[in-house]
């Protein structure tokens, strides 16, 4: 059996391993896109679970109480939370405070008596940093933007640029190739955009950018959804290339209203200038621990969260909240002394708010394991009071019912849902067929706060986060340790259909997601 060195040093050569004895290792690429393919191999079919026959048994309850408890009282999930978000700060993609962050949560891993722990970097074709932007309305008034740029947006010169606004209120291909030329050519685009997307959303978002191009348009303003003009940080490239249409900027959701009403009297012109520049490609850390099982130590389970942020704010809830459920799950979970069956691992992503850049380029390094992957487990929807688990399919909510009857009840996690979505790294796993789960919180008020400068330590609850890192824990470890496999990998084909469903499968496949 395989040991994680030698996984490692056969997929990745001697990335932050220097035993495997190569210094000068291939890292993954970020711009291969594609991590489901038709061609990839069919599942191996293994046994799963029959709902009907599953059950914990009384030393399987004490234990998770033991493991919850120890999270719950006494625990370290409000430190870590607060090391990340006041300590380190901001982690953009590719900066120098992500690297940081990534180097601090290795060492938390081994400080929690973890023994495997890796940085397994991939390379993206290009970082960016924000620069403050200026603009504002030049006629038929005068009046200044609330703007900030869009990230990996092309940048201005200093004079800036200046044209008049159009409004895309149909941003679909088909309507924009009906508008005349006149209507584009020359003009500064105001597209109407949130900034809690899907990566369905993202893609569909890109392709009315892509169709926007051509026709002669000569910048983007995208409108936020929030009160008070305080627009929200986000993207404006395509995920795979870095690579963006135009200068862009984000605006507050008033200030484009206004434009709006303007812009039905008579035209409008606005000007900005937006610096921010584009830099060269570097590699970007995913952070990777593992406790070996003690019976199938080649099957495993993942938990994961994203440990890059935007740039605005401290990014506590999005998602020091969930790296630091993470960090303590595998605190508490070592600290036990008693491995589960199967192996467990814990994984920090990079890129995610680019693009799941950092999972998909794990999962890609990391395609030849996939069968022996039982459960993915995903922690990226905020520090709302959480409620147990949203599955990526339906045939897989029975035994998971089970499993939180038995063991989550008590810390509130026993809702499980089914909804497959791809909005965050569970994504990266589930189209390869893997069975995943998001963790299921209120979410209530999370888009309050979401990618904007509020973002920071005071929204977190010590006792929700403690309660999220709990049922973290008991949920991997249990599936970790269950007799049988709780859900089986799907084949592509299967998975094909289940995204046809869900109406992603169109978006995800233009995207390069997802090879038909």
């Amino acid at each position: 059996m395989r040991t994680l060195l030698a996984w490692s040093c056969a997929l990745l050569g001697a990335v932050a391993m220097p035993a495997c004895g190569n210094p000068s290792p291939a890292t993954p690429d970020a711009g291969a896109p594609a991590v489901a393919s038709s061609a990839s191999a069919a599942p191996l079919a293994l046994p799963s679970v029959d709902a009907g026959s599953y059950a914990p048994t009384t030393a399987e309850v004490a234990l998770a109480q033991r493991l919850a408890g120890s999270i719950v009282v006494g625990g370290h999930a409000m430190d870590y939370e607060r090391e990340l978000a006041d300590g380190i700060g901001p982690r953009l993609t590719g900066s120098e405070a992500h690297r940081r962050a990534a180097a601090w949560a290795a060492d938390a891993f081994r400080k929690a008596g973890i023994e495997h722990v890796a940085i397994e970097p991939f390379t993206i074709p290009a970082t960016w940093e924000r620069r403050p932007v200026v603009a504002r309305i030049v006629a038929p008034v005068t009046e200044e933007l609330h703007a900030i740029a869009s990230a990996w947006g092309i940048p201005t010169s200093a004079e800036g640029l200046r044209g008049d606004v159009v409004k895309i209120n149909d941003a679909s291909p088909a309507a924009i190739a009906k508008m005349g030329d006149d209507q584009l050519r020359g003009k500064i685009a105001l597209i109407d955009r949130g900034t809690h997307d899907s990566v369905k959303d993202k893609l569909d978002y890109l392709v009315a950018l892509d169709a926007l191009k051509p026709r002669g348009v000569i910048a983007l303003l995208s409108a936020g959804t929030r009160e008070n003009d305080v627009p929200g940080a986000g993207s404006v490239a395509h995920e795979h290339t870095m690579t963006a249409s135009f200068s862009a900027l984000r605006i507050g959701k008033e200030d484009a209203a206004r434009i709006e009403r303007l812009l039905e009297k008579g035209s409008v012109t606005v000007s900005f200038v937006n610096e921010s520049p584009l830099h060269g490609p570097a590699e970007v850390p995913n952070v990777v621990a593992e406790i070996r099982g003690r019976e199938l130590p080649d099957e495993w389970v993942l938990l994961g969260a994203h440990l890059d942020s935007w740039d605005l704010a401290t990014g506590a809830q999005d998602n020091g909240s969930g790296s630091a459920e993470v960090l303590e799950a595998a605190r508490a979970i070592a600290a036990l002394g008693a491995p589960p069956r199967r192996s467990i691992r814990f994984a920090l992503w990079g890129g995610e708010e680019e693009g799941l850049l950092g999972s998909v380029a794990y999962a890609a390094a990391h395609a030849a394991e996939m069968d022996h992957a039982a459960y993915v487990l995903n922690t990226d929807h905020g520090t709302g009071a959480p409620k147990g688990w949203e599955l990526d399919r339906q045939g897989a909510v029975d035994p998971m019912h089970v499993l939180a009857g038995a063991l989550l009840a008590g810390l509130g996690g026993d809702q499980i849902e089914s909804k497959m979505t791809c909005s965050t790294d569970h994504c990266s796993f589930m189209l390869l067929g893997v069975p995943t789960a998001n963790l299921l919180v209120d979410e209530s008020k999370y888009d309050d706060i979401h990618h904007t400068p509020g973002d920071t330590l005071e929204k977190v609850s010590r006792a929700s986060l403690a309660q999220a890192a709990a049922i973290a824990a008991v949920t991997a470890y249990a599936i970790a340790d269950a007799p049988a496999r709780l859900a089986p990998r799907l084949d592509h084909a299967t998975v094909g259909a289940n995204l046809k469903k869900a109406e992603l499968l169109d978006s995800l496949a233009s995207g390069g997601y997802w090879k038909r």
